[in-house]
């Protein structure tokens, strides 16, 4: 199978969806200025439900670690 990543999620539904299709991942954008940036709360609320079925990916722009 080939591992698949949907990038750009920012709700709860979507995400089950993706997973319901299948992909390996889920990219969560926190870059404020993205037309798809996702609020912390929202991520953290997907990461709590999807754990374990999904790896999920954080796309960042010029932060420091």
């Amino acid at each position: 199978m080939i591992p698949v990543k949907i990038c750009g999620i920012t709700n709860l539904e979507d995400a089950r969806a993706a997973v319901r299709s299948g992909v390996s991942a889920l990219g969560l954008i926190f870059y404020d200025k993205s037309l798809r940036h996702i609020p912390l709360e929202t991520a953290c609320r997907i990461a709590a439900e999807l754990q374990g079925k999904v790896s999920l990916v954080g796309v960042f722009v010029d932060e420091t670690l």
